[in-house]
């Protein structure tokens, strides 16, 4: 099921570690999210427009399972950035000098 695909690349992309977590990011409620997930109940239509709309899923991939994952680069490189920026705060963290 593409939606479950999506917030597991949605809990890892962000470092949420639990459903909680990524309910919490989405704003939808725990329960709802926990369910969908162990598949005992599906995602909503509104579900899946808050998965594109705070995930930045390409609704074409969800729904038709075409294209990429994601629905722009910006959202991408946005993720890039962030991943760049806790790189950098863990290497200056660690007492090595960064050349700029």
């Amino acid at each position: 099921d593409n939606f479950i695909a999506g917030v597991r690349l949605l809990q890892s992309d962000n470092n949420l570690d639990s459903t909680q977590s990524a309910a919490d990011h989405l704003g939808i409620a725990y329960m709802t999210l926990y369910k969908i997930m162990d598949e005992s109940q599906k995602p909503t239509v509104e579900h899946c427009i808050v998965l594109c709309k705070k995930g930045g899923v390409s609704a074409n991939w969800l729904f038709l399972n075409k294209g990429e994952i994601y629905y722009n680069d910006e959202v991408e490189a946005e993720k890039i950035n962030k991943n760049l920026k806790s790189l950098r705060d863990a290497i200056t963290a660690s007492g090595v000098r960064l050349i700029k």
